[in-house]
């Protein structure tokens, strides 16, 4: 994945720098910022790969994903509260 980062947050990123896809030399037919993709890092290794969830939204995706590595890990934690606004044009990711 593009800097090793979900692509939730990446989008994010972007939205707060202004950026847009190609500024990093990408083709928006082949690239899009969007929630869905998250990266798979081995400890002491690095990147091994991603885990990746489409077909409802970007947060519900981004969800999805987190949900299931904390299962797989066996983690018991509250589920972070992302926001649920449509359009995400400004949106900020908030944590309660």
């Amino acid at each position: 994945m593009l800097r090793e980062l979900s692509s939730l947050r990446l989008k994010w990123m972007a939205e707060k720098n202004g950026s847009k896809i190609t500024d990093w030399k990408l083709d928006p037919n082949d690239y899009c910022l969007g929630g869905g993709g998250y990266p798979i890092k081995i400890k002491n290794t690095g990147m091994a790969g991603a885990i990746l969830a489409t077909g409802t939204n970007d947060i519900d995706e981004h969800d999805s994903i987190v949900a299931a590595i904390r299962e797989y890990k066996g983690m018991n934690l509250p589920a972070l509260k992302l926001p649920r606004v449509s359009g995400f044009v400004g949106i900020r990711p908030t944590f309660e």
